[in-house]
């Protein structure tokens, strides 16, 4: 089976899938092309490495960096690699079920599991000593980079819940190795909307229900970044706003973003109506808590640190709207700097 690889820029970082099991795309999120990198970039071998007939850079045994050393200009920042797998092979469902999966510690490494209970639910794997019923799938290096076994991609399915618990897997792994290196990068993902105005980003973030998807899709398709998953990372002192692959149920809108982040409003649907600055120490539980979470080791001191130091130079708000607001004109106040600047004040709807 020949190889395959590409490459995405997804958050600022330069993310490498090889693949020695056949073609992973119907397998990774729809709107993955749009985060693919043109096969001419360029691109200065370094060992290991080569340039394919057509202009891909083929991975031919690149080794997961150690942790703490940064990748040369021309390399990825992380790497996913995908190889046959016999268990994948011979019974996909039995190998990737139950479809839920964190990262846990094991020795020096990080594994990447299915877990009973939901992601991150079961800590207890530690010191490679198995204390509950976890299913190892791959390994995960502190930088993000990873390996995980495979079936064969291009095979027929006998039933179609082994195709779909192959597709979670590995969406599952590519996003768990993107938050670790985000994590790593000063970023993290963050269940939540992201939404340009002016050239600035605006994060919508808020408990499931809150009305994210509804007020993204008040803006312009061109301007939503996301509705389900977005990210947030440092770069040079300010905090930049980016969109993901991975829209929420509903195949929301995605695009790659990179935009100053101006402000974000924590969705507070129950509250009086209206848009209140919160104070930093309020908002940082809040914020963390809609992080995914994946489990390992230093992750919640991790979240907590960039989202400190994001209240340091991003203003948080307080929105509450009621059918019929509209949301842009609370957004374009912020932007404008027409906001009160008293703290907790409600400045009400626009025009009420």
């Amino acid at each position: 089976m020949s190889s395959w690889n590409r490459w995405y820029r997804i958050a600022g970082l330069r993310l490498a899938i090889k693949s020695d099991v056949g073609d992973p795309t119907p397998y990774l999120p729809g709107a993955m092309s749009a985060f693919s990198l043109p096969l001419d970039i360029e691109h200065d071998a370094q060992p290991g490495e080569r340039l394919g007939e057509e202009g891909e850079i083929e991975i031919t045994g690149v080794p997961l960096r150690a942790p703490g050393s940064e990748p040369p200009p021309s390399s990825p920042d992380l790497a996913v690699i995908l190889y046959e797998d016999e268990e994948a092979h011979a019974d996909p469902l039995r190998r990737f079920s139950p479809p839920r999966f964190a990262l846990l510690r094991e020795r020096e490494d990080l594994v990447f599991a299915a877990v009973p209970g939901g992601s991150g639910a079961c800590p207890r794997y530690e010191g490679g000593r198995e204390r509950a019923p976890v299913k190892p799938l791959g390994l995960v290096q502190e930088t993000g980079s990873g390996r995980m076994g495979m079936p064969p991609l291009d095979r027929s399915w006998r039933i179609p819940e082994e195709e779909e618990a192959v597709r979670e897997a590995l969406q599952a792994f590519v996003k768990a190795c993107l938050q670790l290196r985000l994590l790593h990068s000063g970023g993290t993902m963050a269940h939540a909307a992201g939404v340009s105005i002016g050239g600035e980003g605006f994060l919508l973030t808020g408990h499931t229900r809150t009305g994210k998807t509804t007020l993204s899709r008040q803006f312009p398709r061109e301007s939503v970044l996301g509705d389900d998953l977005v990210a947030v990372r440092e770069e040079r002192g300010a905090f930049f706003l980016y969109g993901t692959p991975w829209p929420g149920r509903e195949g929301g809108a995605v695009c790659y973003g990179g935009l100053p982040l101006r402000a974000a409003f924590l969705l507070h649907p129950e509250l009086p109506r209206g848009l209140r600055r919160r104070r930093p120490g309020d908002s940082l539980a809040e914020l963390s808590a809609n992080a995914p979470r994946l489990g390992h080791p230093g992750e919640e001191s991790n979240l907590l640190d960039i989202f400190s130091r994001l209240l340091e130079k991003v203003p948080i708000y307080e929105l509450s709207l009621g059918l019929g607001d509209d949301a842009i004109a609370f957004f374009e106040r912020v932007s404008a700097r027409e906001e009160k600047e008293e703290e907790g004040g409600d400045d009400g709807p626009p025009g009420s």
